[in-house]
């Protein structure tokens, strides 16, 4: 919860300043303006629930004026943290999203502070030990979470539809 409050206090100051994005489209009209901007968005992971698309996680980023993704929050809803719910896959889903969009956009690194909570997750997702306070993902790492999101693509976020959130 803290983190959603903190990606929407920083939405509201990169929106009001005019360096936000709403869309792919909106990302790349910011950088053919000044090819130098920074631009702030959020990545919202949802699924589906009966007839309605239901949040379960969301990556605040910014597009660096040196053309990187900081990836400043990750969060998640508190029930795909849950060990006897059955919502998994949810944190590297949107880091996989993210790398997508980085080769969308041809951007060759992402980067992000881990705190002690997400250091075990971006270590799985890496293959990297330990991560401390700080990771990046470039081509290699970007290329294995392709790979290793291509394998599981097919199993699907949620093994209960009927179940709520």
């Amino acid at each position: 919860m803290e983190f959603t409050r903190l990606a929407a206090k920083r939405w509201r100051y990169y929106s009001e300043a005019g360096e936000a994005a709403e869309s792919l489209a909106g990302l790349r009209q910011a950088f053919g303006r000044n090819k130098r901007c920074e631009v702030a968005f959020i990545l919202i992971a949802t699924t589906r629930l009966g007839n309605y698309e239901m949040p379960i996680g969301l990556a605040y980023c910014r597009r660096t004026w040196c053309h990187h993704l900081a990836l400043d929050f990750l969060a998640l809803h508190p029930r795909t943290l849950d060990e006897r719910e059955q919502v998994t896959g949810v944190g590297s889903g949107i880091v996989y999203g993210l790398v997508q969009l980085a080769k969308a956009l041809r951007i060759r690194r992402i980067w992000g502070e881990a705190t002690v909570h997400s250091a075990p997750l971006y270590e799985r997702l890496l293959a990297v030990e330990p991560i401390l306070d700080l990771f990046v993902i470039e081509s290699r790492e970007m290329t294995a979470i392709q790979t290793r999101q291509a394998k599981i693509a097919r199993r699907g976020l949620v093994t209960t539809a009927s179940r709520a959130l």
